[in-house]
């Protein structure tokens, strides 16, 4: 004779709002891992939400990471860019730290001779009478 098990057979419950029905074998969804009946075991189905709230905090999570690194690589070429111009203000000081500008102008001029007066700009090209041109 068949021993009679007093374990109840439907005991896997549908995590759905206002959905009561009992299923003999689990179905577990695979974004949520809650147990659904039949009519629900699709992420669309039952409103499976947990993950979109997963994916959206991920995604502020990658963007805060982007933004931290870009501002650290900008603050990295900030430092360089500031290094390199001190090194090249140090540079020009220390070699013109002997002379003045007076003294060095004096030098300008005695090894250049008299300065030219400065180049004076061509009239414009519809005043030259060009051949073969008239000019209105």
């Amino acid at each position: 004779m068949c021993k009679n098990s007093s374990k109840k057979v439907y005991t896997n419950r549908c995590s759905a709002r206002q959905c009561k029905k009992k299923e003999m074998i689990p179905i577990r969804c695979g974004q949520c891992c809650r147990n659904f009946c039949l009519k629900h075991r699709h992420p669309s189905d039952h409103e499976c939400r947990l993950p979109s709230l997963k994916t959206n905090t991920e995604r502020s999570l990658e963007h805060e990471k982007a933004a931290k690194a870009a501002l650290e690589r900008q603050m990295h070429e900030d430092e360089q860019l500031a290094r390199a111009l001190q090194a090249s203000l140090n540079d020009t000081s220390a070699g013109s730290a002997g002379q003045t500008s007076a003294s060095r102008n004096n030098v300008r001029s005695q090894r250049n001779g008299p300065r030219a007066p400065p180049f004076m700009a061509a009239p414009p090209s519809s005043t030259v009478d060009q051949p073969g041109c008239t000019i209105t």
